[in-house]
């Protein structure tokens, strides 16, 4: 499973954000707010497998506002027609986190 993430830079600070999950880690750098969003989709991941089993198909399954879909996808259109603005399109992958359930 491949977990869609952006990050985007909001004049003092840098956030993250994934998509699948609804969560979102701000920092004052690029890579703080990623290392940040990686451990708290780790965690989450670890939490529903783990500790709320009677939920963890809800939890694995929950999604982000549908804005951040549309500034995902809208982000990715202008990338590819640019190749360059403010906003940064990267993917977590859950195969990591996963085998250690």
């Amino acid at each position: 499973m491949k977990i869609r993430c952006m990050i985007a830079n909001k004049e003092d600070f840098w956030v993250a954000i994934s998509l699948e999950f609804g969560l979102s880690a701000q920092a004052n750098s690029e890579s703080e707010a990623k290392c940040k969003l990686h451990e708290q989709i780790k965690e989450y991941i670890d939490e529903a497998i783990n500790e709320d089993k009677a939920f963890q198909n809800k939890l694995l399954n929950r999604k982000g506002p549908t804005s951040w879909f549309i500034l995902y996808y809208y982000t990715l259109l202008k990338t590819s027609i640019m190749h360059k603005n403010g906003n940064i399109i990267f993917s977590e992958n859950t195969h990591d986190y996963l085998s250690h359930a």
